[in-house]
């Protein structure tokens, strides 16, 4: 595709007596040149019908004359981003660019290839501010290549059918992406990105209630709907803004605080809670050494015991430091940006650095510490009960050999040969 437009481009500059149609175009080369034939050999599947114009006489592409005058009629149906009109193109693509690379004859503009052109920058900002537009409204209702946004407030509703013409982009400076730009920043990564969205979409209300629901009404009155918005921020934040989001900001600050310190508080109890109940374990022992079903049991209780916390307490532990760890970030991003708040982003920088850590070592010394007592444990059985162990592996060991020699086969003794008396040669 992109060679063959590239081809197509080359003979639509070559061509006179060029006439629009429905289904592309049609023109006229003068003198046909051996260029020309293998450019129209490149966009065969796109010529409709071509013929010498002296005598309306057809031709196969491989024996056209050279220095002949042909007319040449091309189809762009399977050429979708060639546009002959910059209105052809602003109807295929009013929404969104569809196509990486495309041409405008009207304004001769190649996407890749021709120099900036102020009506495809604007048309750029353009498409940008329509998908800003889209991402806050309230509902899209997509439909055809065409988009109708909806915007509601307390009080009313608005829709905005998304239509405009060339001399809507022709009114669009390059100052509108910047401050699209800003507002999406504004938007997305404050602690006040609903309160700031809502006062621009009342202000958006407000323009569209008086000027009316058309796109075009949002490009002529751009800087006053900014300059409103700002004013009306403003106002907001001399009045209550400022407060109500240090205060939620602190509230959710304390929430996140008393978490942290009652996880701690919880698993601190649980955690210590492990040594405790193998020292008791230990202790229910019959260090006298004469009882070793019962030690076996508690050895056995004792392990499963190790394996439970191991999967279950210290995996949950490890899945409530994390979900901490990533709340803590998420709350640092939101208040990054606002300096008023920096007291409370060090309190939480000191959480994440020093309070989290603390608690993963001590979680790590005792699982060091657990790990040890069962050792300790499986070792005190050992001792005690060694003799008897002893004994154990050794009858173990001697049926073992027995049932090995009663599996071997019993062989016949060789007999010594007989003398002539019947005496066995020695």
């Amino acid at each position: 595709m992109p060679k063959a437009l590239q081809n197509i481009i080359s003979l639509r500059n070559k061509f006179s007596n060029v006439h629009i149609k429905t289904f592309g175009f049609e023109g006229e080369i003068d003198s046909i040149s051996k260029e020309d034939i293998e450019e129209l050999l490149q966009v065969k599947d796109h010529l409709r019908e071509f013929y010498y114009i002296e005598d309306e006489m057809d031709s196969d592409l491989i024996d056209l004359e050279v220095g002949r005058a042909l007319k040449v009629i091309i189809d762009l149906s399977q050429v979708p981003n060639y546009y002959n009109t910059v209105t052809d193109f602003l109807n295929s693509n009013k929404i969104r660019l569809k196509h990486d690379e495309f041409y405008i004859h009207e304004i001769k503009y190649h996407e890749g290839y021709s120099q900036k052109n102020n009506f495809i920058e604007n048309y750029k900002v353009n498409t940008t501010l329509i998908n800003f537009l889209s991402q806050i409204s309230n509902y899209d209702k997509p439909a055809a290549g065409e988009l109708e946004l909806f915007f509601y407030n307390s009080d009313i509703s608005k829709a905005l059918k998304i239509d405009y013409s060339k001399n809507t982009l022709d009114k669009i400076t390059p100052e509108y992406l910047d401050v699209v730009k800003e507002l999406i920043e504004n938007f997305q990564n404050r602690t006040d990105s609903k309160e700031r969205k809502q006062l621009f979409i009342n202000e958006l209300i407000n323009l569209l209630d008086k000027q009316g629901n058309i796109y075009p009404v949002i490009i002529d009155n751009w800087t006053d709907l900014i300059t409103n918005y700002k004013n009306s921020f403003s106002l907001y934040l001399s009045g209550f803004s400022f407060e109500k989001v240090k205060t939620a900001s602190i509230e959710y600050f304390h929430e996140l605080t008393d978490r942290i310190h009652s996880t701690l508080l919880n698993y601190s109890v649980q955690v210590f809670a492990i040594p405790i109940a193998y020292v008791l374990l230990i202790r229910f022992f019959d260090f006298s050494g004469d009882n070793i079903l019962k030690d076996s049991f508690l050895v056995i209780l004792g392990i499963i015991f190790y394996l439970l916390i191991r999967q279950i307490l210290f995996s949950n532990i490890n899945d409530a430091i994390l979900a901490i760890k990533t709340d803590i970030e998420s709350f640092q991003k939101k208040i990054e940006a606002d300096t008023n708040l920096k007291s409370i982003k060090d309190e939480l920088d000191d959480h994440y650095n020093k309070t989290i850590p603390k608690l993963e070592k001590k979680l790590r010394s005792v699982k060091i510490i657990t790990c040890s007592i069962l050792l300790t444990l499986m070792i005190a059985y050992c001792v005690i009960h060694y003799p008897k162990l002893k004994m154990i592996i050794s009858k173990n060991s001697i049926t073992s050999k027995a049932i090995i020699v009663n599996k071997l086969p019993i062989l016949p003794l060789k007999q010594k040969p007989l003398d002539a008396k019947g005496i066995h040669f020695n």
